[in-house]
């Protein structure tokens, strides 16, 4: 909101997951309208996959300020702002949507006025645009005749589909037409090594060249690794470092590095979480250990292979884990698994098709019921 107030921007789009969940405190709600009304520039909301638009939702619960609009459909609605010539597009998420499709379709409507700046506001699909969230989209340009830019959520690295070079560059010029995902506001993972920011965009006409200027946001709290050099050799020696940090930094995500060999105890998370708890959510805690060192060998063993979570996320298909593990069963045959794969598909296909086929049965009458 400050950014925005010095930026003196006409309006802010928020391309989904303000929340991450309906269930938000309502002093976190009231601190934010309360913030919100102090400024006078329009907002326009888009809820994404991790806020969903429902009747219990934050979206609905809460008196928001006149110059905030939620778009609450499904289908694109449009708000007209005669006075800056602008149309903004917008839809609330729901499920999987086929965005690029939907774009190109979109872009030919006859509500997409060539007269005025035409912008859409939306969270994009995952699926559509990208193969992760962290990382980089590699997906071809989508042509805009009438679009001016798309404004879209989701995907946590700021990046500019078709120009994904320039995604860390803090000015940049594109043709109208500009397809872009601000990034997300604040660290999700620790995985996201790269800057958060917020894109600033300037757009004088419909059909001008578009500015877009990107503005790091600090870290409420950064990812610690501890400790800062080597790794833990024991159990007590991570709990002294977990004390000491919180006692020095006080505020921000830690996760562990642990020699792969030492021992935990089975409640050692929750001794960890008990350590945190005076310090009021200043210092969070991360469970998923960095494991170093590989694992002590028996004779013929051999060290179990590892993924990150980004990798894991991107194998659709199971039989491409197995691929990767093929080392861990000896006497596997691949040919084999991938023939069962497909078995196992076509019956799910064939049941989904003889279910599709069946007719549906009608409704019982309360007499019938009664009867039986």
């Amino acid at each position: 909101l400050k950014i925005c107030d010095d930026e003196e921007v006409d309006a802010v789009l928020i391309a989904g997951d303000l929340f991450d969940s309906t269930n938000v405190k309502i002093s976190d709600i009231n601190n934010l309208i309360s913030e919100i009304k102090k400024y006078n520039f329009k907002i326009f909301i888009s809820p994404g996959n991790h806020d969903p638009f429902t009747p219990d939702s934050p979206y609905v619960k809460f008196n928001w300020p006149e110059n905030v609009f939620i778009f609450k459909e499904r289908s694109f609605e449009k708000i007209i702002l005669k006075e800056k010539e602008t149309i903004i597009f917008g839809n609330a998420f729901q499920g999987a949507y086929e965005y690029s499709r939907t774009l190109k379709d979109f872009d030919s409507k006859e509500d997409v006025d060539d007269k005025f700046i035409n912008i859409c506001l939306t969270h994009g699909d995952l699926n559509t645009f990208g193969e992760s969230k962290y990382g980089t989209i590699t997906t071809d340009d989508i042509s805009l005749s009438k679009m001016d830019y798309v404004a879209l959520g989701h995907i946590h690295k700021p990046q500019t589909i078709g120009h994904q070079d320039d995604c860390m560059k803090e000015e940049v010029t594109y043709p109208a037409g500009v397809i872009r995902y601000s990034g997300s506001a604040l660290h999700v993972s620790c995985d996201e090594q790269f800057p958060h920011t917020v894109s600033v965009v300037d757009i004088n006409h419909h059909g001008a060249n578009v500015k877009i200027k990107q503005l790091r946001i600090d870290e409420l709290r950064h990812f610690y690794t501890l400790p800062l050099e080597g790794s833990y050799t024991d159990e007590k020696s991570a709990l002294d470092g977990i004390k000491e940090f919180c006692e020095t930094e006080g505020k921000g995500y830690i996760r562990l590095k642990i020699d792969y060999n030492v021992p935990l105890s089975s409640n050692f998370s929750q001794m960890v979480y008990d350590m945190l708890a005076p310090y009021n959510e200043e210092v969070r805690y991360n469970a998923k250990i960095i494991w170093n060192g590989c694992p002590l060998k028996s004779e013929g063993d051999e060290a179990k292979p590892t993924f990150e979570v980004a990798e894991l996320q991107q194998m659709k298909n199971p039989v491409d884990f197995i691929e990767k593990t093929m080392d861990q069963y000896p006497g596997l045959v691949l040919d084999e698994v991938r023939s069962a794969f497909e078995e196992v598909k076509a019956e799910i296909k064939r049941k989904q098709e003889e279910d599709a086929s069946k007719p549906k049965s009608k409704k019982k009458s309360e007499s019938d019921i009664v009867t039986e």
